[in-house]
């Protein structure tokens, strides 16, 4: 087989248990058959717990500490040749499709990429639709559109109109139509001829959970509540301006796994349409999640501030048509970053010699199962300072004002806090994280903290220093994401 195409699809803030309860119970049919057609990491774990360092090391195949894209530094700049760039240099076309702010050209997501499509943009001119979506009312925004296009382009115009329409004023869909219609029409024009690496950031389930009829109808027990009829701010309930049940979080645990069904459906129309054209079985399809998310968990929503495999642990499911991978359920422990290793072998080009970047191929068997994993999480987002300007009276935001890091194995995770709170929880009877036995067992705790000193070093917060600097359109976008600057 010459080279394959390669198409790298992440599923925003897709927590693992919530997807593999979806094909177990026949919800989501076309990760399902992704699923039994290829492998299946069912102990995938992301290095950070959002999506910017996250992405960063997929890119990279380092840890947050090493490629040091978080909140301190709000960019990606990493002192390695990045996947994209890799892959274009040794002869493959490269675009990409990103719905999450924070994975766009403003914070240096492009390089390598000769394509880079975000949806908030206005095809490749760069007029910002979020921006002119601000408007009180669709004429004012219809009369700022009119105004940033060239009067000698009327064609422009209605593309324009019709993705204005969908991105901003079809508020059931947060891009996933737009996204798979967008890529299908770029293979339609790609020349057969080149390999492709094609990534997508498709930003579902990622709050706020609003997805399209009949979804919302058919996951809903309690009624077709909108998604205004619960608490989506996360930071009023983490720090006790507004308080939730767990009616309300059964709520929202509904509308996350409608807004993956809906998802399902869009992957499966982009696999459709790379079967129609001929690609499919010339094409390695890598769908994963970046980071996972808390709906009540742990007494927290969103993905911040801990380390807990609500987070950590993300779905990985790999398309391998020349058959070098088996069509199996692989258990063992693996992390975000071996997807670099992996892309690179699959597409015949050679590894960078860094001993900071993952050599855990997942094509080697032998070599692809860990010992243990790590995550980081090296700045609190949003910032003390953020919360505090945002919200009216936040209870103790302080306690959120650390920097976390764990080593976690199949039967015991350890967390470290700069704060000198630690945490050991027994994942072989506890799985959910519920109890933090560091009292009962520290020399587990010791020996686990003594091999992430030995093997990873001396554990510091990262101060933020000489941070992008972000537009206010881009601010924007990040605070309707819910990220508060």
């Amino acid at each position: 087989m010459s080279r394959p195409n390669i198409v790298v699809l992440v599923m925003d803030t897709a927590r693992a248990t919530t997807v593999f309860d979806g094909i177990e119970e026949g919800v989501l049919p076309n990760l399902g058959a992704l699923a039994a057609d290829g492998t299946t990491f069912t102990n995938c774990m992301t290095t950070a717990p959002w999506t910017l360092p996250s992405h960063a090391s997929m890119f990279t195949g380092q840890y947050t500490s090493e490629h040091l894209a978080h909140t301190g530094t709000k960019r990606f700049d990493p002192d390695v040749e990045p996947l994209p760039k890799r892959l274009s240099t040794q002869g493959y076309r490269t675009v990409a499709y990103s719905n999450n702010t924070w994975i766009s050209p403003d914070f240096g997501f492009d390089a390598g990429f000769d394509d880079f499509y975000v949806r908030w943009q206005l095809l490749e001119r760069g007029q910002d639709l979020a921006a002119i979506a601000k408007s009180d009312d669709i004429r004012d925004a219809l009369g700022k559109l009119w105004r940033a296009m060239d009067a000698d382009a009327p064609y422009t115009l209605v593309n324009s109109l019709w993705g204005l329409y969908l991105d901003l004023f079809s508020h059931d869909d947060d891009g996933a139509k737009r996204t798979t219609d967008r890529l299908t029409t770029w293979l339609d024009h790609h020349n057969a001829d080149q390999p492709f690496f094609m990534f997508a950031n498709y930003v579902e389930p990622h709050l706020r959970y609003d997805p399209p009829e009949p979804y919302r109808t058919q996951y809903l027990s309690g009624g077709t509540p909108t998604a205004e009829d619960v608490n989506q701010d996360p930071w009023k309930y983490i720090t006790g301006e507004v308080s939730m049940s767990e009616a309300d979080f059964d709520v929202l645990k509904e509308l996350y796994a409608a807004e993956l069904a809906y998802l399902d459906t869009q992957l499966g129309a982009l696999f459709d349409h790379l079967r129609e054209i001929g690609e499919y079985e010339r094409t390695v399809v890598v769908v994963v999640g970046d980071h996972g998310e808390n709906i009540g968990e742990h007494d927290l929503m969103d993905h911040q501030y801990c380390l807990y495999d609500t987070l950590l642990r993300v779905p990985l499911f790999i398309h391998d048509p020349g058959q070098r991978m088996t069509a199996e359920s692989v258990d063992s422990l693996v992390e975000l970053r071996d997807i670099f290793p992996t892309i690179l072998d699959f597409a015949g080009v050679e590894r960078p010699e860094n001993g900071t970047i993952s050599s855990n191929s997942l094509l080697d068997t032998d070599q692809r199962e860990r010992d243990y994993i790590v995550a980081e999480y090296l700045e609190p987002q949003p910032s003390m300072s953020a919360l505090r300007k945002q919200l009216d009276d936040p209870v103790e935001p302080e306690q959120y004002d650390r920097a976390l890091r764990c080593i976690r194995t199949n039967d015991w995770k350890f967390i470290e806090g700069t704060d000198g709170k630690h945490e050991l929880y027994d994942l072989g009877h506890d799985e959910g994280e519920r109890r933090n036995v560091i009292h009962d067992h520290q020399d587990k705790a010791d020996a686990l903290h003594d091999r992430l000193q030995s093997e990873h070093g001396e554990f510091r917060r990262k101060q933020a220093r000489n941070a992008a600097e972000m537009d206010a359109s881009t601010e924007q976008r990040l605070e309707d994401l819910g990220y508060i600057q």
